[in-house]
């Protein structure tokens, strides 16, 4: 009998029935000098911070808090609190709200978050910086101070704002930039650290902090956050034109460090930052640094684009061969009419605005520099899809000569992203067969980023 294993895992029903009053109560809570006492598991299951405590030191059997909030501070029961790990719903009255605030923020505990206003309305780019001026000004009208005898605050932004900063920091984009210069650095700062931080691209944050910072030298610590190494040099004249030297820190300083030591843009295209990254086509650098080439120099496209074909002549020739620099390597489709070759960008779609082709197989030498090519590429057609079902055409070429040149380099006018490409042979190529002979292909344009 061959060893086997199955995934058993205890479900969590069985805290219902656990006895929690009848522990011994070895924990001591002080709540503006009333003592209430409980045990630890009790104190470890409502405060996050306590429970972390006791990771490294068991034998603390204590906490203080001391608040001021209103007239009944007094008055308020602890009790209640307590009597909230037996884990059925409980009646807390809108006067009370504030106290159970204040403490479970000094408990580190995200749960009171669902004591705060609008909390079950939808966030919506029009909304979401709202939310977050609504529950600032909700927890200054009814919670003047929190202190901790342990003088740990813990901090209620990140804390109660959390649904609403990963929001925005999403969607940073679509939210109306002059509602987030009204929010306060520190906040702006948890938005735009965030690790769900999306954007057009790096200049899109530039600018915008760059106008805050404009408007107030304060700001100066959100430059921290720009990725100066994808920042172009008009950028840069920029930052160097309107940045005072004395607001210069470290991590400022270590973004910088990162542009200098490049001799050009760097992008992490394994990174989800960018909603939309650029691949746009530069007849200076011969169309040099395309999608494909890209993808391919950073160790990419293999395992995130699928290239198909309809056929192959043979397993030398295969598709595989289109990614790479060789002139002498090829693709090579079977002698059939309509053979194509696709390209699948699977969770990413492009939105493109040129490709370029390099057609035929090296045959032998021409005059002067010139080498002969064989079995060029003369008519096809380029199409797109969103579904690999339904295709779209971009481009047309009939009976088409690019003279000695192998290479076609070829302008489109393509209106919306789409995940699926194909070159489609349509007729005979310069050999007066239908073999579809490609050695290299690229594209250029702006890649959109999955959503999530």
């Amino acid at each position: 009998m061959t060893n086997s294993s199955i995934n058993f895992q205890m479900n969590t029903l069985g805290i219902f029935n656990i006895p929690f009053d009848a522990y011994v109560k070895d924990f001591l809570f002080i709540i503006n000098g009333k003592e209430y006492k409980t045990n630890r598991i009790v104190a470890d299951l409502i405060s996050p911070k306590i429970c972390k405590l006791h990771q490294t030191d068991y034998t603390i059997d204590s906490f203080s808090i001391d608040f001021t909030i209103g007239e009944n501070d007094d008055s308020f029961d602890f009790n209640k609190v307590l009597g909230l790990v037996d884990f059925k719903p409980q009646q807390i009255k809108m006067e009370e709200i504030p106290y159970f605030l204040a403490i479970f923020e000094a408990f580190d505990n995200e749960q009171a978050v669902d004591l705060l206003p609008h909390i079950y309305e939808e966030l919506t780019p029009n909304n979401a910086v709202r939310h977050i001026h609504e529950k600032i000004q909700f927890f200054e009208e009814k919670k003047k101070a929190v202190n901790s005898k342990q003088n740990e605050k813990s901090n209620h932004y990140a804390l109660y704002l959390k649904k609403e900063i990963e929001y925005i920091a999403f969607n940073f984009c679509d939210i109306n930039a002059d509602q987030l210069k009204n929010l306060d650095v520190d906040i702006l700062e948890l938005i735009i650290s965030h690790n769900q931080l999306r954007l057009l691209n790096e200049e899109y944050l530039f600018t915008f902090v760059n106008e805050i910072y404009n408007l107030d030298r304060n700001m100066y610590k959100l430059f921290e956050y720009i990725d100066f190494s994808n920042l172009s040099s008009k950028y840069m004249n920029q930052f160097i034109e309107n940045f005072y030297f004395d607001d210069m820190n470290g991590g400022i300083w270590h973004s910088i460090c990162k542009r200098l030591s490049s001799d050009h843009i760097l992008l992490d295209f394994s990174s989800n930052r960018y909603k939309i990254r650029q691949f746009l086509y530069d007849s200076e650098d011969n169309g040099h640094h395309g999608i494909i080439y890209g993808l391919t120099q950073e160790g990419w496209l293999e395992e995130n684009v699928l290239v198909a074909s309809s056929s192959a002549s043979e397993s030398s020739h295969s598709v595989n061969e289109l990614l790479n620099e060789d002139i002498n390597r090829y693709y090579q489709s079977q002698n059939e009419d309509n053979s194509w070759i696709s390209f699948d960008f699977k969770e990413r779609k492009v939105k493109l605005t040129h490709y370029k082709l390099r057609s035929g197989r090296k045959t032998g030498s021409g005059f002067g520099n010139n080498d002969k090519f064989g079995d060029k590429i003369k008519n096809w057609v380029l199409e797109c899809s969103n579904d690999g079902k339904e295709w779209i055409n971009l481009d047309t070429k009939t009976n088409y000569s690019s003279g000695w040149s192998m290479v076609s380099t070829n302008e489109v006018t393509c209106e919306d992203f789409y995940r699926f490409f194909r070159l489609r042979n349509t007729g005979l190529n310069s050999n007066n067969n239908y073999s579809l002979v490609i050695s290299c292909i690229d594209f250029y344009g702006y890649i959109l980023n999955p959503s999530s």
